[in-house]
């Protein structure tokens, strides 16, 4: 609760006079009429509140004064969906200086918003507070999402601990993939494993679907049917992090399903590593997330010249992106409370600074029907992804503990 009574006096005095931020939270989505998904806030709300409750409105004002509205208390509601908060309780656990029921937003929220000029607010057809937002006459409206994103991006020391215990989780389940992992097991069963390990440790969810994609899968960027038999001789791609306390982890591996890399598997994907441990150590405070995705692309194109899937010279190939068919993605993103975190502008060369977390995953696709590539290497999709803290001096791999060489890879697998 502590740092985040720092994070909102901070954001108060970057916000203008007579101005206030506005955020909502995520309502409720429904998969059958009766049936909700499971509940996860909106991510800015809960940065700036802990708060997980659904309907509720939160008001910062440049005094670094702090309003939340919230349910009323409803027994026969509660019976179902379980304790509601009281307006006493929520203001002591979250340390908000103004806490109200939604019974009193039509009184309260036009006196609290009274010779306001400017909002930042981010409209949302599915919240229940954007209808009363609009209705509102501010004289300037900027967005919330690009207003606090530039806070988000440099974690808090309880933020770092809540990435690296993702990651934690994580390291733990993707080891217990790779030692269910053979022949004949299904895609669906090893993303099983996974989600059992991460939650037998206190996760409370994956930060994202996770990809568990044998064989031609693998080369599908976002495969997420995972509902394939893995077979003798194909390699498993496998995308997946933990969340933990809202934060996210990120890791991919590949994983050979007979226990052991075929010789040209074995060289592509030693090729891959050694790029993705030099774009690691590219990764420093002042350094532009534009300059690392240049290497890579760099790299990457190198690498496909030497095993044949180009041709030309390495210049050429540079200027055409040849590199994009076999590499469509950049080096990596962002990472925090959303797996894809508040990002660069596009257009942005994204300079990296002390406290911000990464992810660095260059990646080689090659397709089955690539007639340029050795018959071993066709229908494989390799990404070696770590997650990375950006620190005052250089970098720190949060992701560290996970096997990535060929030979710790090949014992994990047996």
């Amino acid at each position: 609760m502590k740092w985040r009574k720092y994070k909102r006096k901070q954001m108060a005095r970057s916000l203008p006079k007579s101005s206030v931020l506005v955020l909502s939270s995520l309502p409720q989505f429904f998969r059958q009429v009766d049936v909700s998904y499971p509940y996860r806030q909106e991510s800015n709300f809960y940065y700036l509140t802990g708060f997980e409750q659904a309907e509720s409105l939160f008001l910062l004002f440049p005094s670094a004064r702090s309003v939340l509205f919230i349910q009323d208390k409803n027994p026969l509601k509660e019976i179902w969906d379980g304790p509601l908060y009281t307006v006493k309780e929520a203001q002591k656990k979250y340390g908000i200086d103004e806490v109200y029921s939604l019974s009193q937003l039509d009184e309260a929220l036009p006196k609290k918003l009274r010779g306001v000029s400017k909002v930042f607010y981010d409209s949302n057809s599915n919240s229940l507070f954007d209808k009363k937002m609009r209705a509102f006459k501010f004289k300037k409206k900027e967005s919330a999402f690009h207003f606090l994103k530039n806070f988000r991006r440099i974690k808090e020391r309880e933020e770092i601990s809540s990435i690296q215990k993702a990651c934690s989780c994580s390291i733990q389940a993707h080891k217990q993939v790779a030692k269910a992992l053979r022949p004949n097991t299904s895609e669906r069963a090893l993303h099983g494993v996974f989600i059992q390990s991460i939650m037998e440790q206190g996760s409370d969810r994956e930060a994202y679907q996770g990809i568990f994609a044998c064989g031609a899968n693998a080369t599908v960027l976002h495969y997420v049917k995972n509902h394939s038999i893995c077979k003798k001789g194909e390699l498993l791609l496998v995308d997946a992090g933990a969340e933990y306390g809202y934060y996210s982890s990120d890791i991919s591996r590949v994983y050979p399903v007979s226990g052991r890399f075929s010789k040209n598997q074995k060289k592509l994907y030693t090729a891959l590593l050694k790029l993705q441990k030099q774009l690691i150590k590219e990764v420093k405070p002042e350094v532009t997330l534009k300059s690392v995705n240049q290497k890579m692309n760099e790299g990457i194109t190198q690498i496909l010249l030497e095993f044949g899937l180009l041709k030309g010279s390495l210049k050429k190939n540079l200027k055409l992106t040849s590199h994009r068919k076999y590499c469509p993605h950049s080096v990596g993103h962002l990472l925090g409370l959303d797996v894809h975190d508040v990002t660069f502008k596009k257009g942005e060369s994204g300079v990296l600074k002390n406290g911000m977390v990464l992810t660095i995953e260059p990646g080689i696709y090659i397709h089955r029907a690539d007639k340029q590539a050795p018959e071993d290497l066709r229908a494989v999709g390799l990404r070696i992804e770590d997650d990375i803290l950006v620190t005052q001096t250089g970098q720190k791999n949060l992701t560290k503990k996970l096997p990535k060489e060929v030979e710790e890879i090949e014992e994990l697998c047996s």
